[in-house]
């Protein structure tokens, strides 16, 4: 066919388009709007040969049917639109960078998740509607679990607990995919697919996980946010019990596809295809690779095993025509999905806001990323009432390696940050202000030391310096934790490929909080950080208040000073526990089970184990009383409404966070693992002086449900608390079960023979 007209003036995306009116394809079935997008793809599907199966698969055109190629998933956006070469798309401003999820999970706000995800999807659209970028299928949220402190990427995760997890990457993705007459605003993708969470030879570890934490923690984030219709998933690097993610038929074609009904399209993560022969050695050769992620419903590589093999793979018998043409379907039901078969300037996501450049990084934008961050920051302490801090009549000693840097409050995986700047703009953040800079903008009287050679503190620190700008001042403020960013000059403690050793502080920062705590001055410890990093001595300081606030984006240091001196209010609450230092001795890395070692999260933790702050704590600059409103309640699966009266008793506005636990006291015949108490629901409102609500919560008896052994939910008949949890108070009512009800049971696990193991080939075996 001749190539098609080109696009009209400000509308440079319009020739990625098919259907047009006058088109080639136009007067072809698959064209007809009078036909629903199933049946337009199922023609297609069927009047493609295996070779035309394949190209689709390996994102080619199929100019027979003047079908383009497609490259899906140039575009990262865990925590906004990064583009790829890294770079601002527009001289004068960049993409927003939102708090990363393991920050903004903190907030505990699902309408803020859901506008974040509105934002970034907007944006999205906005670049590809002006043709900056060819792809509107976007990588994110990341929904792993944050299983273990020292994992390197728990930056980009939102929590240990699956519900926080789910519900998070549900509201990003109602956002962010925003579908209006059948067509979605951009596509997003759940990573990783799934129980990933070590960095360390994460390209062939093998993670021994048993069927009870599948079901009830790794699997459970991505089957809530099939609520949202979610798109697309990446399978991970890593294998589960000997089979790599990418080849997990139990995992993704069972589970995922025949169990759950979810028919989304799964692509490899990069490199995740040859991993599979090459470091987990699960295979011998191109072709039976191919043929294991073809098993694994891997329909989109980001790799080349495919491109390589795969039409070998089908010749060879080791693919059949009905896998190419699942495949196929699911990529062209995906492509259908974003309106690329219709004329889009019938569609409202072609103009208007969504075909202008001002739309990016506006003011709205801007706010919603700096109310993220602000609502995530998380007072854990506060002796005497340390915070909010005075603008007036007080010297400030500002200590420590993250202090005077930018790059740490950013994250990982974020969007270029500055635009013309003398630095390539991935790297420079010199348009964002430091604390040391915020401090003296407001007019403080500061004495500002790093105390250390580089942001881990690897070497030992300048306590002379330190000692003379603390001694000076009336209230000395440590930044200090971890430092994450996607351009390690040698100062990162953690990140994609590299985990930390320990829970506690990096290098030798604990001579920096030693020194502050041992003036008696007050002490604000401000601890960066991705997700948990412990300090013993800070939580038996009567002189410490301690604050997370984690990797707030763009606006992430605004927001630290606007909590700290009471210019917002304290509002976040942890979505992680905060073990003791010595958690971190008694329970191994690698050990994926959540019932080993002290155990994993609030579920599982030794009742011997005292953590230094617990899941869902907060404080905040008021205070706040609570009564359950009734005894008992009884669930069965029709459910029930349970709420607790809220009063702010003290004298500042504020929003409060209420997290809702089930906890089981005395069931009829329990399963073999029980834990310490679940996450059942979670909700937040904005209370002024005095003033008092009801905040209810719709439960059923599936929300109080446990995991077998044998990857069984049930509802179990008997007795369980309620326990209602504020950050620092807790109240609670009865709930009743009067008969177990089978919610789910997940397919019998298989362990297929590797087919490096097959036949006379024995090399894996």
């Amino acid at each position: 066919p001749p190539p098609p007209p080109p696009p009209p003036p400000g509308m440079p995306s319009l020739g990625l388009y098919r259907c047009l009116p006058g088109s080639v394809s136009a007067t072809l079935p698959f064209c007809d709007r009078t036909k629903t997008a199933a049946e337009r793809v199922e023609w297609i599907v069927g009047n493609l040969s295996a070779a035309e199966m394949t190209s689709v698969i390996l994102k080619k055109p199929i100019d027979r049917l003047d079908i383009p190629g497609y490259n899906m998933w140039a575009v990262e956006a865990l925590h906004g639109v990064r583009l790829w070469p890294e770079r601002c798309p527009f001289p004068d401003k960049c993409t927003t960078i939102f708090p990363a999820a393991s920050t903004a999970s903190r907030s505990f706000n699902k309408s803020l998740w859901q506008a974040t995800g509105r934002a970034m999807g907007t944006e999205g659209r906005v670049l590809w509607n002006l043709g900056i970028i060819q792809d509107l299928s976007l990588r994110g949220p990341q929904v792993n679990i944050q299983r273990d402190p020292r994992w390197g990427r728990n930056s980009n995760s939102p929590s240990e607990d699956p519900l926080v997890t789910g519900m998070y990457g549900e509201q990003l993705v109602l956002g962010s995919q925003s579908p209006v007459n059948g067509v979605n605003l951009i596509n997003s993708q759940m990573k990783h697919w799934t129980a990933y969470g070590v960095e360390s030879n994460r390209f062939g570890f093998n993670g021994n996980i048993s069927v009870h934490d599948m079901a009830e923690t790794y699997l459970e984030p991505l089957h809530i946010m099939l609520r949202a219709n979610v798109s697309a998933a990446m399978c991970a690097y890593d294998a589960i019990n000997g089979t790599p993610s990418c080849a997990n038929g139990w995992m993704s074609d069972r589970v995922l596809r025949q169990h759950w009904g979810w028919q989304g399209v799964i692509e490899s993560d990069c490199g995740a295809l040859k991993y599979i022969q090459f470091n987990h050695k699960y295979t011998s050769d191109g072709p039976h690779t191919a043929a294991a992620a073809m098993n694994g419903t891997c329909d989109v590589e980001c790799d080349s095993v495919y491109s390589s093999n795969l039409n070998a793979a089908y010749t060879e018998g080791l693919v059949s025509i009905n896998q190419l043409a699942a495949a196929a379907r699911r990529i062209l039901t995906h492509r259908f999905s974003l309106g690329l078969f219709d004329d889009p300037r019938d569609h409202p996501y072609f103009t208007g806001l969504y075909n202008d450049s001002a739309t990016v990084h506006n003011e709205a934008h801007a706010q919603i990323a700096r109310e993220s961050a602000q609502q995530s920051v998380v007072v854990v302490q506060n002796p005497g009432s340390i915070l909010p801090l005075k603008s007036q009549g007080v010297k400030y000693a500002l200590i420590g390696p993250l202090a005077n840097i930018t790059d740490p409050f950013l994250g990982d995986y974020r969007p270029a940050a500055c635009p013309n700047t003398s630095q390539p703009a991935p790297q420079s953040t010199s348009c964002l202000p430091t604390l040391v800079e915020l401090f003296a903008a407001k007019g403080l009287d500061v004495a500002f030391t790093s105390g250390c050679a580089d942001p881990p503190c690897s070497s030992a620190p300048d306590l002379a310096s330190v000692s003379s700008a603390m001694a000076g001042a009336d209230v000395v403020v440590l930044v200090i934790g971890e430092k994450v960013t996607d351009h390690d000059s040698g100062g990162n403690t953690g990140g994609e490929g590299k985990d930390r050793d320990s829970i506690g502080l990096p290098g030798k920062q604990a001579e920096l909080v030693a020194a502050a705590l041992a003036t008696k001055k007050p002490v604000v410890a401000v601890i960066i950080s991705g997700g948990s990093v412990s300090v013993d001595s800070l939580k038996s300081a009567s002189n410490a208040a301690v604050v997370y606030p984690g990797y707030g984006g763009e606006t992430g240091q605004n927001a630290i000073v606007d909590v700290l001196f009471g210019d917002a209010p304290a509002s976040g609450r942890l979505a992680h526990t905060v073990y003791p230092e010595s958690w971190g001795n008694a329970t191994l890395m690698a050990d994926m089970s959540f019932q080993g070692g002290q155990g994993r999260s609030y579920k599982y933790l030794l009742p011997s184990v005292t953590p230094l702050y617990e899941f869902g704590a907060g404080l905040s600059y008021t205070s706040f009383e609570m009564a359950s409103t009734a005894a008992t309640v009884a669930l069965d699966a029709s459910g029930a409404q349970v709420c607790v009266d809220v009063t702010n008793s003290g004298g500042a506005a504020s929003p409060v966070v209420i997290t809702v636990f089930a906890v089981p006291n005395k069931l009829g015949a329990p399963p073999t693992i029980v834990p310490n108490r679940k996450l059942v629901a979670f909700d937040r409102t904005q209370l002024s002086p005095k003033e008092q609500t009801k905040m209810c919560f719709n439960l059923t008896d599936s929300d109080l449900a446990l995991v077998d052994g044998g990857g069984t939910t049930t509802a179990y008949a008997g007795s369980y608390s309620l326990v209602f949890f504020d950050g620092v108070s807790k109240a609670s009512m009865t709930a009743t079960i009067a008969t177990n009800r089978v919610i789910s049971t997940l397919p019998p696990v298989d362990n297929p023979t590797p087919p490096c193991c097959s036949g006379s080939n024995r090399s894996c075996c």
